[in-house]
Formats: C-alpha cells, structure tokens, sequence
C-alpha cells in the first residue's frame, strides 16, 4: 500500500492578481487603440471586463461556491478536491496538465459526473513544500503514464 499524500490549501496569490490584472488591462487597452467601432469596443471590453470578474471570483480570491479552495491526493484513495461551498469530491485529474515551476494547472472531473473544476497553483498560494511535491508526485505520474502509452504504441500491430 503506497501511503504517501500531499495536502494543499489554497488562498489568495499576489502573483496571479498581478498577472490576472496585467493580461485583462492589457486587452483593454489593446481594444481602445484598434481600429474598430466604438460598438465593438464596448462589446469587446464588457467581455474583457466580465472574465476578469469571473477570474477574480474562481481563481483569485475563491470566494465562488465552486472555487477549489483545498486539494488532496493520498495513494490509497486519489484525488479530493474541496470546494469553497462546502463540497468534498472524489475527482480523478484530467490530462494534459500544465507544471512550471511558476504555475501548475489542474483539471479535476468529479468521478460522479459534474463539472470539470480547475485549481490554478502557484508558490505563493499555498504551502511551498507541499506545492514542490505535488510538482514532482505529478512529473513521476505523468513519466510513467508517457512510458506506458509509449510501449502500447510499440506493441501494437500496425494496420
């Protein structure tokens, strides 16, 4: 039995604001300097303007009832996300998965069926050590994932 598990609680990041910030003002000003009617421009910016608030809600300050505000993965049982209304679900991580150092994205799809849940991760929104070794659990995962795909491929009878 592999006992092994990682624990993070997430909370709110100085770097994502910033980044979240930097990239939604960018498009705006982006839109007012094109060259296109002003009834596009109010279009494009109230978009603009919308997913930053939809951003902010789910991944920057988690105050929606679906925002991930807790993870878990533990070798006996998998995945468990924690939601910030209350819900505890058995997940199983959806690929591919983006892992930088900087930022890791994951998507969770409830094992019940539901909605596909995304946890954005950063150093400065939960513990760093449990950060760093989620990092490696999944580059561990994934490694091992790639080898199998890879011999199914070789072992295949092709057509």
């Amino acid at each position: 039995m592999d006992h092994a598990s990682v624990h993070l609680n997430l909370r709110s990041s100085r770097r994502l604001i910033q980044g979240a910030l930097f990239v939604h003002f960018g498009a705006i000003t982006c839109l007012t300097v094109a060259e296109v009617p002003w009834y596009l421009k109010l279009v494009g910016g109230t978009a603009i303007f919308l997913s930053f608030i939809h951003m902010a809600t789910l991944h920057l300050l988690r105050v929606h009832p679906s925002a991930v505000c807790r993870l878990a993965w533990n070798g006996d049982t998998g995945w468990h996300i924690w939601t910030r209304g209350g819900d505890c679900l058995d997940v199983h991580l959806c690929l591919p998965c983006y892992l930088q150092p900087w930022l890791t994205i994951l998507r969770f799809k409830p094992r019940a069926g539901g909605r596909t849940s995304v946890a954005l991760l950063v150093p400065d929104n939960s513990d760093e050590h449990a950060f760093r070794r989620l990092r490696i659990l999944l580059r561990c995962s994934l490694a091992r994932v790639s080898e199998t795909a890879r011999a199914r491929s070789i072992s295949a009878p092709r057509q």
